[in-house]
């Protein structure tokens, strides 16, 4: 009987192991197309094959499931994406030099290989060639596009690109660097000027939460936090945004353990926004949310990752 099992779990293994190199196999050739157009074409498609797997296998039905998937499919798709980007880089050297698209391909194939330090080279290589021939600059893909708009795509492209590169300094756990590239991402709501904040706030809104998140969770300087989140209020003026912030702010209290100071502030929320007109009423339902779950002793996860767990009038505060 002893034998009988485990011959069926050697088999088990045996497949599992058959299966990541069948899927190493298919995974790592590179055909040579001859063209850079073709060859770029086919290296956007590895990169797009890999966000796609990557999204099936998010919705796996089990954990089990998903991670063997994750651990085969997944990684040689993001493993196929690399070697298609530097094959392209390789064999094309002077035309890819000054192509923003492969290197931010290239980026977020690192990045989800977890290779924090060549994903940020790589991220800051894209960068670097946007600021230097993109950035408020006339090139053929804007001409359809009004100024205006032009301006808040370019804006949207260098507040991602300064994201990944913080994103990635964080993965290694390096805070002030990162805290360095949201301020240089934010920096850039001034040339905005005086485009209306509907058109553009969504743009900032990550690189807010998450430098503020770092203040609140990491290095528990919450003064510097709660200065962040003012600085997002004052800055985007949409109703969601600063009602979001206000939320943020009492999150930054409810952090400290000051439970009846974050219940002030999302009070304050839902009786600011609550009877505004439809369109203007922010996040007030967030606001409402958080108290019901104050009052019945529930665990909050809030929208930058942050968990609060309450428990004898102490909170707990960790990442998800």
């Amino acid at each position: 009987m002893r034998s009988k099992k485990f011959l069926i779990i050697a088999g088990i293994v045996i497949v599992i192991f058959v299966s990541v190199f069948a899927a190493k196999a298919m995974y790592s050739r590179i055909p040579n197309l001859h063209d850079y157009s073709a060859q770029k074409a086919y290296a956007q498609k590895a990169h797009n094959q890999a966000q796609r797997t990557s999204e099936e296998i998010f919705f796996s039905p089990n954990i089990i499931i998903g991670e063997f998937l994750k651990w085969t499919i997944g990684e040689n798709s993001w493993e196929k994406s690399v070697k298609a980007q530097l094959y392209l880089i390789n064999k094309y050297p002077e035309k890819v030099k000054d192509d923003v698209d492969v290197y931010g391909w290239l980026g977020d194939s690192y990045k989800k290989l977890r290779q924090s330090e060549k994903a940020r080279g790589t991220y800051e290589k894209q960068l670097e060639i946007f600021k230097r021939l993109y950035y408020k600059k006339q090139y053929p893909e804007r001409a359809h596009l009004s100024d205006t708009r032009t301006l808040i795509e370019e804006i949207r492209y260098i507040v991602r690109a300064h994201y990944n590169i913080a994103a990635s300094y964080n993965a290694q756990k390096r805070y002030d660097d990162a805290i360095k590239q949201y301020d240089a991402a934010i920096a850039y709501i001034d040339d905005l000027g005086d485009i209306k904040p509907f058109a553009w706030d969504d743009i900032f809104l990550s690189t807010f939460r998450s430098r503020g998140k770092i203040y609140k969770v990491i290095f528990k300087e919450y003064e510097k936090a709660i200065k962040n989140y003012k600085e997002m209020k004052s800055k985007i003026h949409a109703s969601m945004a600063m009602s979001e912030a206000d939320i943020l702010i009492g999150d930054t209290y409810l952090a400290q353990g000051q439970i009846e100071k974050a219940k002030k502030i999302y009070r304050k929320v839902v009786d600011d926004y609550k009877t505004r007109p439809i369109g203007q009423r922010g996040n007030y339902d967030t606001a409402e949310k958080r108290l019901r779950q104050l009052d019945n002793g529930e665990t909050i996860v809030a929208i930058d990752g942050v968990v609060y767990k309450i428990e004898n009038g102490k909170v707990d505060v960790s990442l998800t």
